[in-house]
């Protein structure tokens, strides 16, 4: 039997959260879609959201948030969320969509570096993965010894309709051609937000 509890505030909010990503040390990335300006929700401006991705802390006080991530991975001019770490914490990929009427809209998937506490070489990845005029959106990273998977989800053609579930392998700074999970997985609606349970080889 599960007990599902939600996290207090700071981290919950009358908006949305999303994307928790537990660390240790007491630490969780997480994303938060709330609107530009959070004193004026009833002025003209109050259908400005963004997405960005915040830091937190349990300490002896309960969770604190520790702050937004540096504007190299929350520019301020895109929705920013759905990051995936590696198990060393050295980099990340996330989610980088521009805003289409206030919601995000055409996305691609950018990778970091982490220097000290910094996260430097933000980078889209290429267009094998990130193709003109497709959205690519929610990755999750899965290493193994030899190279890196990276699962994500896209609208490109190919697919078997609306987002599908795909997948790119990464070998020493080389991505292959990306493939589609096939029909086991994937159909006419959307699949979205891939998740792998390395120790049991089991994709929800």
């Amino acid at each position: 039997k599960a007990t599902v509890t939600a996290l207090p505030s700071p981290i919950n909010t009358v908006y949305s959260e999303f994307n928790p990503i537990p660390l240790s040390g007491g630490k969780l990335y997480y994303s938060s879609y709330y609107p530009v300006f959070q004193d004026s929700f009833n002025s003209l401006f109050s259908d400005l959201f963004i997405s960005e991705i915040f830091l937190s802390r349990l300490g002896s006080n309960g969770w604190q948030i520790e702050g937004k991530e540096s504007k190299r991975i929350n520019n301020r001019k895109d929705h920013n969320a759905n990051i995936t770490l590696s198990r060393d914490g050295s980099y990340m990929y996330f989610s980088r969509c521009k805003d289409i009427d206030g919601r995000p809209g055409e996305c691609q998937i950018y990778r970091a570096e982490k220097s000290g506490d910094n996260w430097t070489s933000v980078k889209a990845l290429p267009s094998i993965v990130n193709k003109s005029g497709t959205s690519n959106t929610h990755p999750y990273l899965v290493q193994t010894r030899a190279y890196d998977i990276i699962y994500f989800t896209s609208n490109r053609k190919g697919g078997f309709g609306g987002q599908d579930i795909w997948y790119v392998i990464v070998e020493n700074g080389k991505y292959s051609e990306v493939q589609n999970l096939g029909s086991n997985i994937n159909t006419p609606g959307n699949e979205i937000t891939p998740t792998y349970d390395r120790d049991n080889e089991i994709l929800y």
